[in-house]
């Protein structure tokens, strides 16, 4: 039975964070969407909800003005909210990979029969790198969902006071 060396062990945590920060990642972008989506539902609902009470004339006037300061701030956070949503969807936040050269340079003859031991610390040093980069990038997207998602529920409240304040 062969000892497992802990190079080996450090290499195989390494190459499992990088593979749970990626996930992390994929995960991140897909709450950006679930917001993008919850946002603009909201702003169709305000929008119907504002045709409906209104009805087709031009005519309707709202019973308080702060009502109606109230429902613009609740527009406005929602937009935010969903900029905020899009911004972690779609913008890819810069991280570090191994390099062309590197990977270049693992194949070269010079480096192809090098010790185990050394290729181990070299891919797991790339890994560590992607991975560290890959984390910060994920930290700055988890802070966009949940400022996102911290203006998506004051939008609703203030759509809710207005709403209270109309109708009261």
């Amino acid at each position: 039975m062969s000892e497992t060396s802990g190079g080996e062990v450090y290499a195989k945590h390494i190459t499992e964070r990088l593979a749970a920060e990626v996930e992390r990642k994929k995960t991140l972008e897909g709450r950006g969407t679930t917001l993008v989506t919850t946002s603009s539902t909201l702003l169709t609902i305000i929008f119907a909800l504002t045709v409906f009470i209104t009805g087709k004339e031009a005519s309707f006037k709202f019973n308080n003005d702060v009502a109606i300061w109230f429902l613009l701030a609740a527009l406005l956070v929602f937009v935010a909210s969903a900029v905020a949503a899009i911004y972690v969807q779609t913008f890819a936040i810069k991280y570090t990979v191994t390099s062309a050269q590197s990977l270049r340079g693992m194949v070269e003859t010079n480096h192809w029969n090098d010790p185990a031991d050394l290729a181990q610390r070299e891919c797991a040093w790339h890994d560590m790198e992607t991975t560290l980069s890959i984390r910060s990038a994920n930290d700055e997207k988890a802070g966009y969902v949940i400022g996102s998602f911290v203006l998506q529920v004051a939008a609703i409240f203030l759509l809710g006071v207005s709403l209270g304040i109309e109708l009261f």
